[in-house]
């Protein structure tokens, strides 16, 4: 995207893992902030 992009990185515990992993998000584009967060 040209206004940017979100990197959204979830690992261990706190991010709800069973197997401790690195699990990462790219995301860009239009929508860019997804259903995660609401415009205000």
């Amino acid at each position: 995207s040209t206004d940017g992009f979100r990197v959204i990185i979830n690992t261990g515990r706190v991010g709800r893992q069973e197997v401790y992993h690195l699990h990462v998000h790219i995301i860009g584009g239009p929508e860019a902030l997804g259903p995660m967060l609401k415009r205000n």
